[in-house]
């Protein structure tokens, strides 16, 4: 899921996150996809935390796992989640960039 993050500024009004189906403004924050899909980031965001926990919860372990969407790549980890977590699962879509290893 490789993503740009960006701030939109002179958008065409007839651009519209077909999320919240509200159309984009100056300022707002937008991801958009390497297809060139876009929508705001917190919409985005929030659609994409909900449709894992979904996968958790038919499973039955949904209150074993915390669900989040970060650009880990970008932004790193949260230091409040430091040494709490048993396991990580990562989906990255460019791993060598995180793990030069990789």
């Amino acid at each position: 899921m490789e993503t740009e993050v960006m701030v939109a500024c002179s958008i065409d009004s007839s651009f519209r996150c077909y999320i919240c189906l509200l159309e984009y403004e100056e300022g707002d924050s937008m991801r958009i996809f390497a297809c060139n899909h876009e929508f705001h980031r917190t919409c985005i965001d929030k659609w994409l935390k909900e449709v894992h926990r979904e996968d958790f919860e038919r499973t039955g372990i949904s209150t074993l796992v915390t669900v989040g969407v970060r650009d880990i790549q970008g932004e790193g980890f949260l230091d409040q989640f430091s040494g709490l977590a048993d396991s990580v699962f990562l989906d990255l879509p460019q791993p060598w960039l995180a793990i030069p290893s990789a």
